[in-house]
């Protein structure tokens, strides 16, 4: 009778340590799903905010972590006690500030392809960079310039002038002072608007 129940207590305790581990390992265990809201956007645009909770700040950036948002307007918002924390297709950060915690990680396509205003080696969609003033100064060639750092917390990329893929300031590849085309392998220009 005694090795009977030191046998049930041995699986009881065996079950709740495997139990306790993957709970421990299991990083979303304890992010729940609340709702999804939709709001206009000041250009038309629809923006999605899909809302979460989760017990502590380091719940809240581990489910962020391994969240993948690639589309412009979609925002994934965890709601916890010590404030909210949010990912957007660029970074993620505090809702209340608005200030950075870490820019994401990428993962890469299978196969690189084109695919319209979204880079073609990791597929998130890309923002246009700003017009640079036109400066007309007779004899003068204006070189503008920026950091893929800048361009990366901006969400900003390149494009191929040739083929028209786009690139990313997260996957781009500088060679000398050019980025190459992951596509056609021409140099690519800064995506921008005109």
């Amino acid at each position: 009778m005694k090795n009977y129940k030191f046998s049930v207590y041995k699986k009881m305790t065996l079950t709740l340590v495997m139990l306790f581990l993957f709970l421990s390992y299991n990083s979303n265990a304890q992010v729940t799903y609340l709702k999804t809201q939709n709001q206009k956007s000041p250009s038309g645009g629809n923006w999605v905010y899909k809302v979460y909770s989760a017990p502590s700040k380091s719940e809240a950036l581990t489910f962020l972590k391994n969240t993948e948002v690639k589309e412009q307007g979609l925002y994934y918002v965890v709601e916890t006690p010590n404030g909210n924390y949010a990912k957007d297709c660029i970074m993620i950060y505090a809702e209340a500030t608005g200030g950075l915690i870490e820019l994401g990680t990428r993962k890469h396509l299978t196969t690189p392809k084109k695919i319209e205003d979204h880079c073609a080696i990791c597929g998130y969609y890309i923002f246009k960079a700003g017009a640079w003033p036109s400066i007309d100064i007779p004899n003068v060639d204006v070189q503008y310039s920026t950091n893929l750092e800048t361009m990366r917390e901006k969400g900003e990329g390149f494009i191929c002038p040739s083929c028209g893929a786009l690139c990313c300031a997260f996957c781009a590849t500088l060679v000398g002072t050019d980025v190459k085309c992951p596509l056609c392998g021409k140099t690519m220009k800064i995506y921008q608007e005109k």
